[in-house]
């Protein structure tokens, strides 16, 4: 478990090429580990390849069926990536009959995500996923409310990323809550907004391939010269990772 802690915290923080390895090191030392085979599931929906990923969550919820709700919201995500809108809602709709307060800020975010990628109308984003999204902190909470006031000044919202990315929380938090922002940003039609919140993310550790190349929110960015600037340093980070974590334990 040692080498599964320190792949988490790495993981988290922003070492994610020694969080790749350590997560290596956790499968071929505990090949028998729930937990183990679940953070490799995440590791892999994010630089790919998906059924790696898929496989990795199935093995985990073989060895432990307990782990099924947890992994229920990397379906979703997956599911998603995947075009099967109908599954990510049936797994929506297994977390929101939990009744568990935690699951359901969750899936209340998820929910508000995937309306959005299926273009259907919903509330604005701190209405419906406030209690969630509180976790972000204070500058992209400032960075949402520019974008409820009118069109958002860039000088001042590359400050605020500038700050969030100072600041003592998690870097995987931060890279999250800057995704969510470049979505809602899309979505309020505020395209130079949200390229700018691409790049950051991507200057700070982004290896979210999957996102980048399957959100279908991108279609109209993706021929940007910029776009493609910051798509081409995740692939070679995510592509790094892969490596890492396959050097030491092999599919």
């Amino acid at each position: 478990m040692r080498y599964l802690a320190s792949a988490i915290y790495k993981l988290n923080h922003g070492d994610t090429l020694g969080g790749a390895t350590d997560l290596g090191h956790a499968l071929t030392r505990g090949p028998m580990s729930a937990q183990t085979h679940e953070a490799v599931g995440k590791l892999l929906l994010e630089t790919g390849p998906l059924d790696e990923a898929r496989h990795a969550f199935d093995t985990a919820m073989q060895l432990d069926p307990g782990r099924a709700l947890p992994i229920t919201s990397e379906l979703i995500r997956l599911n998603s990536y995947l075009g099967d809108y109908a599954a990510a809602e049936r797994g929506l709709d297994t977390l929101q009959a939990t009744g568990v307060p935690a699951l359901l800020r969750l899936a209340a975010l998820l929910r508000y995500r995937l309306l959005r990628w299926t273009n259907q109308r919903v509330a604005s984003l701190r209405e419906e996923t406030a209690t969630f999204t509180a976790r972000f902190g204070p500058n992209i909470q400032r960075l949402f409310d520019m974008m409820a006031a009118g069109p958002v000044d860039l000088v001042l919202a590359e400050c605020e990323m500038v700050a969030m990315f100072a600041d003592a929380r998690p870097r995987r938090l931060q890279l999250f809550s800057i995704q969510i922002l470049a979505e809602e940003a899309l979505a309020e039609h505020d395209a130079p907004l949200a390229l700018l919140a691409v790049e950051y993310a991507c200057r700070h550790g982004l290896v979210d391939l999957t996102w980048i190349d399957r959100c279908p929110m991108f279609t109209g960015l993706r021929l940007d010269p910029r776009w493609q600037v910051a798509r081409e340093l995740v692939v070679a980070q995510a592509r790094q990772l892969h490596a890492a974590l396959r050097a030491v334990a092999p599919a």
